[in-house]
């Protein structure tokens, strides 16, 4: 298993109409909006990341959701650690996460590139 990285994460969560949400993320090392397709409990989820120069432009993003009606849901803040693991030549992604005063999250994705890689990890 090998450390990729470590660090506090902001999160901002806006709903869209169709199922799925935008977010604007922002730590130390990283500033980013986030398009996730389908709902958190689907087996699979497209994501699409773009990233920003600033916490400036996080909040324009922020300001630009709220005057175009989007939901905001409460925000919060995530200690994350990333690590990837291989096994059976297949390499995971693998996330431990403590939201604070929410919970501590164990998630493992593998990114699948053909559709013969999804169906065996289904």
């Amino acid at each position: 298993m090998k450390l990729l990285n470590k660090e506090t994460l902001h999160t901002r969560k806006f709903k869209t109409a169709a199922k799925g949400d935008i977010r604007l993320r922002y730590s130390e090392k990283r500033f980013e909006l986030v398009h996730k397709e389908g709902l958190a409990t689907d087996l699979a989820r497209k994501e699409l990341t773009i990233k920003l120069a600033s916490k400036q432009e996080i909040d324009n993003f922020a300001l630009l959701l709220q005057k175009l009606d989007f939901v905001e849901d409460p925000s919060w803040v995530t200690h994350r650690m990333d690590l990837e693991y291989l096994y059976s030549n297949y390499l995971y992604s693998i996330s431990l996460q403590h939201t604070e005063s929410f919970a501590h999250i164990l998630e493992v994705e593998f990114a699948a590139t053909t559709k013969e890689e999804v169906n065996i990890h289904e």
